[in-house]
């Protein structure tokens, strides 16, 4: 993707979205795929796209 094209709003709004949905599920993927009905695999890569660290929203005590 080329920086200035159309898809940088839609993305910009899936983050915040994609972070908030993270932070709800505690950082778990396999539990924010199922409740949203998202595969793990397209979760996991658009995750890694977006280059956000699933790692920070994670319970210390888990």
């Amino acid at each position: 993707m080329q920086p200035g094209t159309v898809c940088e709003p839609l993305d910009e709004n899936f983050k915040k979205w994609l972070l908030a949905a993270i932070e709800n599920c505690d950082g778990n993927l396999s539990t924010l795929a199922k409740t949203y009905g998202i595969s793990r695999s397209t979760l996991y890569r658009k995750v890694r796209r977006l280059e956000i660290d699933v790692s920070q929203f994670r319970s210390k005590g888990a």
